[in-house]
């Protein structure tokens, strides 16, 4: 409860903030779910994935975003062979991003967003066959550029939607006390690697 009211606080601190400046004032939150299912000969597994990732947003410029984004997701992934096993696995991000907006009409915005991410994740694993349990931590520093579009509903409502696509990660594994280290780019084009959210705007007025 004590988490809450800070962060409920700290909210309305940066709505009150961007206000003063004279700001577009930007609050929503993403979604994602995924439940895929792949099979093979040896095994079929299933992958179920949901994500969800408040965000708030200060628009100093018409066409320009400046904003934070935490991210929860959590998933399973279960595989029924010989060996049987299944795993689950907790994150939180934190973003800081910039969206540059173009604007099509009244209606209709694009957009271009590059963010900066950190995240730590955990991942249990057992193993029903052999009966070795795992505790895998990852932490991984995220540099990602994804296009979006948002579409106006109201003066205030708008519907957003994300696809990342390129990004460049620096990957720290913890896995039985020994530690691997990755850097990789990676390139989505997986349709379920879409986001869909929904954004209320706060207009402030200009004193007279």
């Amino acid at each position: 409860m004590k988490k809450l009211t800070t962060k409920l606080v700290l909210l309305a601190a940066l709505i009150s903030f961007g206000s003063h400046l004279q700001a577009q004032v930007l609050i929503g939150t993403k979604l994602s779910y995924k439940n895929s299912d792949l099979y093979s000969e040896q095994s079929a597994v299933n992958t179920k994935q949901y994500y969800i990732a408040p965000e708030i947003a200060f628009s100093m410029k018409p066409n320009q975003l400046l904003g934070f984004r935490y991210a929860f997701s959590k998933s399973k992934i279960n595989e029924n062979t010989n060996n049987s096993n299944f795993s689950k696995t907790t994150t939180h991000a934190y973003s800081i991003f910039n969206r540059h907006r173009k604007y099509i009409n009244k209606y209709l915005n694009f957009y271009g967003e590059i963010a900066a991410t950190y995240s730590h994740a955990q991942t249990e694993t057992d193993g029903r066959y052999s009966g070795i349990e795992l505790l895998e931590e990852t932490k991984n520093y995220l540099l990602s550029l994804a296009p979006g579009i948002e579409f106006k509903l109201t003066s205030n409502w708008q519907i957003n939607t994300q696809w990342g696509i390129l990004s460049y990660r620096q990957s720290k594994n913890t896995v039985l006390l020994e530690e691997n280290k990755v850097n990789y780019w990676l390139f989505q084009l997986d349709p379920s690697d879409i986001q869909i959210g929904l954004n209320y705007i706060f207009e402030s007025k200009e004193k007279e």
